[in-house]
């Protein structure tokens, strides 16, 4: 669903622009991409633009506090390695660990795919623009 937001908010963009060649302003919320959409998926829509950025910074708030307590909740976080004790390492410590170290790839590998959808989006755009003038 949020692809087809994402190019849905290209789609009304390129038609802002293409108003503002012909010397006209419309605002994103006017053009006919958007207002020929129904109520609810109006309110989904508005509701995606609202929530894009909040979402990943939330995710990143979410990773990092995981990280800090991952790092406080055991301060010998080398597994007793350098002072060769025999005590036992703090499961949790090293699972939250791997749990950032798991997401941080997968984030890696999304941001990478959304990147890309985002590129080849944008060059659509490009051809259009151009078959318009």
């Amino acid at each position: 669903m949020e692809n087809s937001f994402r190019a849905l908010e290209e789609i009304a963009k390129f038609e802002q622009r293409n108003e503002l060649r012909n010397g006209k302003f419309v605002t994103l919320f006017n053009t006919r991409a958007v207002s020929s959409l129904e109520k609810p998926q109006k309110e989904q829509f508005f509701n995606y633009l609202r929530n894009r950025k909040i979402k990943n910074r939330f995710f990143w708030v979410i990773m990092s506090s995981i990280l800090l307590f991952a790092i406080f909740a055991n301060p010998q976080v080398t597994g007793n390695v350098i002072f060769n004790n025999n005590e036992t390492a703090n499961v949790v410590s090293y699972g939250l660990i791997g749990l950032f170290i798991a997401s941080l790839v997968i984030i890696i590998f999304v941001q990478k795919r959304i990147k890309e959808l985002d590129k080849r989006l944008a060059h659509h755009v490009e051809l259009a623009e151009k078959v318009i003038k």
